[in-house]
């Protein structure tokens, strides 16, 4: 009886541990690639380079073609930028937080894939 039980505890050790991999790098990893998992960018005066800064790391190719659009979502907002063009076309998307003073007067409108 002994036998069955060290491995049943070693089995769902390694299932919680590929589960916490697979939640962390689902749902809480920031890539850019949708507005849940969006950058999140610190406010000050350096934001523009720590944008640009992420992307020159992160983009493998030209930087133009580009597109740049701020949306709000609730008071957060968020920056789209658009690199290259089809079929090669990146999105990224950065969280600049809450800024309640441009979310009051742009509309809650989500620029769409």
């Amino acid at each position: 009886m002994k036998s069955w039980f060290a491995w049943t505890l070693f089995v769902l050790a390694v299932a919680g541990i590929i589960d916490g991999f697979y939640a962390y790098h689902w749902y809480f990893a920031r890539d850019g690639s949708s507005i849940r998992r969006a950058i999140v960018i610190q406010q000050g005066e350096h934001e523009a380079k720590d944008e640009l800064a992420w992307i020159l790391a992160h983009h493998r190719g030209d930087l133009f073609p580009s597109e740049q659009a701020l949306f709000c979502q609730g008071n957060r907002l968020y920056e789209q930028w658009n690199l290259g063009k089809e079929p090669n076309l990146e999105i990224f998307y950065f969280d600049l937080g809450v800024n309640k003073e441009i979310c009051a007067s742009k509309p809650n409108e989500h620029a769409s894939r």
